[in-house]
């Protein structure tokens, strides 16, 4: 499931420390593949596992981030923030 789809469902207090939560997971996955890098594993299974988890927690930090910035957007800029959002996304 991507991270998108599991912010919604998160509850209040979960929800409000999301951007941090998925940045340490992607600053952990990070450091873990370069750990395991420096200590010769070989190129399988534990560094695809931790890119996976560096991904989700970096989709979770910027679905949350972007969450907040159109939360906290006035009604009058919700369109250019939304359009800002969705060109973010895209690139």
């Amino acid at each position: 499931m991507p991270a998108v789809g599991v912010l919604p469902s998160l509850g209040g207090s979960l929800r409000r420390h999301a951007a941090t939560f998925g940045s340490l997971l992607m600053a952990a996955a990070f450091f873990g593949i370069g750990a395991s890098t420096t200590q010769g594993w070989p190129a399988g299974g534990v560094p695809m596992v931790l890119l996976g988890a560096g991904g989700f927690g970096y989709g979770l930090a910027t679905a949350a981030l972007l969450a907040h910035l159109v939360r906290r957007s006035p009604p009058r800029r919700s369109p250019p923030t939304s359009a800002a959002c969705t060109t973010r996304i895209r690139r």
